[in-house]
């Protein structure tokens, strides 16, 4: 057959294809021979020899089978037709979660979860022992305790600077950018702007905004790409979410240093090897109930603690070098409510607000100087329009106090890792010049691809990337 004809030759096969028996008797009769003429009798040979050209055929359909199997395997080789286009809501295999572009597009879809690199950096992921943290073996830059509620390197709490630390659950698009702007348009003591820490979900995203925010020197970090209460596969949702940032942000890989998980549900060891094979320095998840009188300092997540994970599942077996905890210390209101997140809080008033706010800061204030995290999701002042007032000129007024600062995460672990009094927290908490990465496009140039959900639902991705994938980037089961 062309078939076998196909496989023999590939593999070299094709001269024995002469010995079958049909073969040598059409050589006979184009020799004069009589076709049908009772073939001379043949000597008993056995079954293997008297059947070996089947068996071969046997043999090389089996490896050509086998070759085209690991090929498969692979991803070498592919049954799914590509395409440059797509329309409609989907192709209906992907139970409500596909979505595809209702636009002609140039470029293929580009399968971020299934083919993203991962950093392997295993040498920052050890066994947990039993060992309690101690200042003999836990030591900064590269190490500090949990529970830790004087400030590093023998600095007295009045010399300490008291640093707020502002950050964002969500998406970044029109209906909080303009808010985002408005609030950290205050000054820190050294003249330089406020800064704060945005952890970016997909949907809803506005990628050039997310540059801008860059640009301004705030700290952007990682959600996930579906923000979802429990997630399924660690891997392809954070670090997914993260080259999403690369690509549709133009944030270099090395910016993008922080994690929360989506509504402080943690993923015990997966997520946190994770975190630490992805090159993320810190995570900023865990709540702390215990360490808010006096508050403690970040920490890294190298020893065990009784107060590092109060919302499971939790660490369970390993331990992380130089993975940063920057914890959530509960907020307290006048009547000792406990809140987690600051939107968690309802103000009834601008005065309302500030109050709450001020009563936390004085027990930061006077006590430990740990930095007051106040985080929110993203539509928190569209839900109370005067929570932004009433923070806004809360911050104000205590950064007026001379040796108080607005920073992001990140600059909080750069103090930690290099603590100096506030005197000389400047070099510290400096203006830095524009970071790294091209800049944003200006909001008329900004590309809008539009999708639709499987439901008829609409999905956009808005970016500076003239070019929309076929299908809308999302974890698909």
């Amino acid at each position: 057959s062309r078939l076998t004809y196909l496989f023999c030759g590939w593999l070299g096969c094709l001269g024995k294809h002469k010995d079958n028996a049909l073969d040598r008797q059409l050589i006979e009769a184009e020799a004069g021979r009589q076709l049908f003429a009772p073939p001379p009798e043949k000597e008993d040979k056995g079954w293997i020899a008297a059947n070996k050209g089947t068996i071969a055929m046997a043999v090389i359909v089996a490896l050509a089978l086998m070759a085209i199997g690991v090929m498969f395997a692979l991803g070498v080789i592919s049954f799914k037709p590509k395409s440059n286009t797509s329309t409609g809501g989907g192709d209906g295999d992907d139970d409500g979660l596909n979505a595809t572009s209702t636009t002609t597009t140039t470029a293929n879809y580009i399968p971020w979860v299934s083919s993203t690199p991962i950093i392997d950096t295993f040498d920052r992921i050890h066994k947990l022992d039993d060992l309690a943290c101690s200042a003999l073996r836990c030591r900064l830059p590269e190490c500090q305790c949990a529970g830790t509620t004087r400030p590093p390197s023998r600095i007295s709490v009045d010399d300490a600077p008291q640093m707020i630390l502002l950050s964002f659950d969500g998406a970044i698009n029109d209906e909080n950018y303009q808010d985002y702007l408005s609030l950290f348009d205050i000054r820190n003591p050294n003249g330089c702007r406020a800064r704060g820490s945005f952890f970016v979900s997909h949907q809803f995203t506005n990628y050039r905004m997310v540059t801008e925010l860059y640009k301004r020197g705030h700290d952007i970090g990682a959600n996930t790409i579906t923000r979802t209460f429990i997630t399924q596969n660690w891997r392809h949702d954070v670090i997914g979410m993260k080259e999403l940032l690369k690509y549709y942000a133009e944030i270099p890989d090395h910016q993008i240093k922080g994690f929360r998980a989506p509504y402080l549900q943690v993923g015990s060891d997966e997520m946190y090897d994770v975190l630490a094979n992805g090159g993320f320095l810190y995570d900023a998840s865990l709540p702390s109930y215990k360490y808010i009188d006096p508050p403690m300092y970040p920490y890294t997540l190298e020893y065990k603690s009784d107060d590092i994970c109060v919302i499971g599942p939790c660490i369970k077996n390993n331990s992380y070098t130089d993975l940063w905890e920057v914890p959530l210390l509960s907020l307290v209101d006048e009547d000792s409510n406990i809140y987690r997140y600051l939107h968690e809080f309802e103000p009834e008033t601008e005065k309302h607000i500030y109050d709450m706010l001020m009563i936390n800061f004085n027990r930061h204030y006077t006590t430990s100087r740990a930095p007051l995290s106040l985080g929110m999701i993203s539509k928190y002042f569209l839900d109370f329009p005067w929570a932004l007032r009433g923070l806004k000129r809360f911050l104000e007024d205590v950064v007026a106090l001379g040796d108080v600062w607005v920073v992001s995460h990140h600059d909080a672990i750069k103090w930690m890792k290099d603590p100096k009094p506030s005197e000389t927290a400047y070099s510290v908490f400096k203006c830095d010049a524009r970071p790294p990465g091209p800049e944003p496009c200006s909001s008329r140039d900004e590309t809008t691809c539009s999708y639709l959900w499987d439901d008829g639902s609409p999905a956009y991705l808005v970016s500076c990337n003239d070019q929309c994938p076929n299908r809308y980037p999302w974890v698909y089961p």
